[in-house]
């Protein structure tokens, strides 16, 4: 799980999902759009990267333990 697990929590600290709404606002006024689309692209780079890492984990942990 660690290996989806990091590509994870880059991806969420790029496209920020731990921040406030008043933080998001402030970043977005300040942000140049390239800027952000690079951000945003990247983020969703590392997500595609760990859904092979997510399915293999369902499949092997979740699925043959279900009752």
């Amino acid at each position: 799980m660690l290996s989806a697990g990091i590509p994870l929590l880059i991806s969420a600290v790029l496209a920020g999902i731990f921040v406030s709404g008043a933080r998001t606002r402030a970043n977005s006024y300040n942000e140049r759009s390239q800027d952000r689309n690079l951000r945003i692209t990247w983020a969703f780079a590392r997500l595609v990267f760990a859904i092979p890492s997510i399915v293999v984990f369902i499949l092997t942990y979740l699925v043959p333990n279900f009752k």
